[in-house]
This record gives structure tokens, C-alpha cells and sequence, in this order.
């Protein structure tokens, strides 16, 4: 599998404690790439990052870039482990973890966090859009297509939920 950063970097740039198990964050960070961050880029983009992170051939451009998509990225991990790991899967049943050394936050506490987090999201993501909105003409592969495998980029084209309606 493909990732856009190692564990180790995506430790060092997010709240994740370097105690996190580097397995879970694997399955993490590659739902976060799949379901958060492909939509916003599209396939077409999206595999292309990945192709130039696994060849060590990414364009300036493409750098470029990157700053904006491993912020991204960064935030949608730390959204995505402090639900999965506050869980731990058994063969018998699914329970909450414990840890000796913390204590665990109320559902209200809880809550709290993840709304900050979901709102570091929607800022970074939309930052994203935002800029290759701006540089369209510098990412290529910022498109739509007709295959029904890819998925197209969010926010490119008409559509209604970007639109106001006093219906």
C-alpha cells in the first residue's frame, strides 16, 4: 500500500503520541487517504501523489502542493484514531481500551474534542480546495472523469448543495 507520509512524520506533525501501535495507524492513515482526501483531489490527482511519493518524483508543483494535503492529512488521522482507538476489536466482543497511565474523557469531553477536530478538518480541506481552485491550470489532473471507478473531485462542476435556496 501507498501513503502520502510515514508514521513516524505523521506523528511528529499531529497530537498523535509516539506510543500510538505504527499497525493501527497503517489501516488509519490509509482510510483517511481513501475516504477524506481522494474525494477532495479526485483519482485522477490523488494517484498521482501517490505514484510521485512512491517514485520520489514529485514536480515542484507538486510539493508544492503536498503542504496543503499532509495538513490535511495530519488532522484527518488524529480525527480518525481518537474514535478507532478508543476501540479495541476481541474475538468475543468490541470493548473500550483502558490505559494505566491516562484517564478517560466524558462523553461531553469527547464530543468536544472531535468538533474541534472535524472543524480543523473542514479548515484544512477547504484551504485545499481552495488553492487548487486558484491553480488550476498548475495541477492537470485536478479533473473530472468519466470512468466510474474514479472518484471526481469535490467541489468542481455545478451543483446544488453549493448553492443558496430560499425554497
Amino acid at each position: 500500500m501507498n501513503y502520502l507520509v510515514d508514521i513516524a512524520t505523521l506523528k511528529h506533525y499531529s497530537y498523535i503520541d509516539s506510543d500510538v501501535n505504527d499497525e493501527t495507524l497503517n489501516v488509519t492513515l490509509k482510510r483517511v487517504q481513501d475516504i477524506y482526501l481522494e474525494p477532495a483531489l479526485g483519482t485522477t490527482l490523488y494517484k498521482r501523489l501517490l505514484q510521485g511519493v512512491e517514485n520520489d518524483d514529485l514536480t515542484a508543483l507538486e510539493v508544492a502542493l503536498m503542504v496543503y494535503v499532509l495538513d490535511f492529512v495530519y488532522v484527518g488521522c488524529e480525527l480518525k484514531a481518537s474514535n478507532h482507538n478508543n476501540w479495541k476489536i476481541r474475538n468475543k466482543n468490541v470493548g473500550v481500551a483502558s490505559d494505566e497511565h491516562t484517564r478517560a474523557n466524558s462523553v461531553s469531553d469527547y464530543n468536544n474534542y472531535v468538533d474541534e477536530l472535524r472543524k480543523d478538518l473542514s479548515f484544512y480541506k477547504n484551504r485545499l480546495i481552495g488553492y487548487l481552485k486558484d491553480n488550476r491550470s498548475s495541477y492537470p489532473q485536478y479533473i473530472c472523469t468519466t470512468k466510474k471507478e474514479d472518484i471526481n473531485p469535490e467541489n468542481q462542476g455545478t451543483n446544488y448543495t453549493s448553492k443558496i435556496s430560499f425554497l
